[in-house]
């Protein structure tokens, strides 16, 4: 057999052997008796057996086609029972759900959008793969995860769909011990003094930070890059280095916050957070709530947090 059997012809062959003709045939599945015809006739070929004797206008079985019709019924009651069961599945929002996130947003973002998600399709499983943002781009061609929850990518495809969820200042974060923390600025000549407490080196962050400072003519001297906006919180807080964090991170209103956001200078540096999707897919029930969730939940966790309101994965 040179290639699959085509349901369709197998529809129009089932057919005619349960009405004994090629007009009837064509009458019960609409289409054409001339397309009958070529539908069969294009099987019998494919599978190298004449599979009905025609005389007339009446069509009998051959002893190929008597085989062909009791399997070939139990092939479309399978077909037509699968298909059924993959939309009941969508309905219900059943399958599962594939994320890449930074670990950042693991940490912060998504627990608050996962546990909305999970009391909404309890049946529809999840897994999580961190990732940094060109991962996550990378995850998403090769078809391993389905959505992403990461900064926006210093160069994305084109084929890939970047949806902004918020927008984060980077700011200096010090002890309140700190000389800067008096007055609440860095004077550009005190830079060279300081050890500061930077993402991942090979980060976009990392690398959206050096960037920034070399355009203004400055090199950082660095005394640890680490892999989490926590990591670098607790050892500001403890006086060890000057972390770069986002001002979310650094709640203003909070009595017992060790830490004093501080501008980097006159032109702040931003970057956006946000969904990254492949284009061209077409998501399922699941993946669309998921996606609802995050554009409603997320903002307003961003908020609350630069209040000192509740953290992202506190629970109830």
């Amino acid at each position: 057999m040179e290639a699959d059997i085509d349901w369709r012809q197998l529809r129009a062959f089932i057919a005619v052997a349960e009405s004994g003709s090629f007009t009837q045939a064509g009458r019960r599945i609409r289409l054409s008796q001339p397309a009958v015809s070529r539908a069969v006739a294009a099987l019998e070929k494919q599978l190298g057996v004449p599979l009905l004797e025609r005389v007339g206008r009446r069509a009998s079985l051959t002893g190929a086609g008597q085989k062909l019709l009791a399997r070939g019924r139990r092939l479309l009651a399978e077909t037509a029972a699968l298909r059924e069961e993959l939309q009941a599945s969508e309905r219900l929002g059943a399958g599962s759900l594939r994320l890449a996130a930074d670990p950042n947003a693991c940490q912060f973002l998504l627990p608050a959008v996962l546990r909305e998600f999970k009391e909404s399709f309890p049946a529809c499983g999840w897994t999580i793969t961190p990732a940094s943002s060109l991962a996550a781009v990378d995850f998403l061609r090769e078809k391993s995860a389905d959505v992403a929850m990461v900064t926006r990518p210093l160069r994305l495809p084109a084929s890939v769909r970047f949806e902004r969820l918020f927008e984060e200042e980077l700011v200096f974060a010090v002890s309140r011990s700190h000389p800067w923390s008096l007055n609440r600025r860095a004077p550009p000549g005190d830079l060279e003094r300081y050890a500061f407490l930077l993402p991942e080196k090979g980060s976009e962050s990392y690398e959206l930070i050096e960037r920034y400072f070399a355009k203004r003519g400055r090199r950082l001297k660095i005394l640890a890059e680490l892999g989490s906006v926590e990591a670098i919180r607790v050892m500001a807080a403890y006086g060890l280095g000057v972390g770069i964090l986002p001002r979310w991170s650094i709640p203003g209103t909070a009595e017992e916050e060790k830490l004093v956001a501080i501008p980097l200078g006159r032109n702040p540096l931003r970057r956006s957070w946000g969904l990254l999707t492949l284009k061209g897919r077409h998501p399922g029930l699941a993946e669309r709530a998921f996606l609802e969730l995050c554009r409603s939940i997320v903002p307003q966790l961003i908020r609350e947090k630069a209040r000192g309101g509740p953290s992202a994965s506190d629970g109830d």
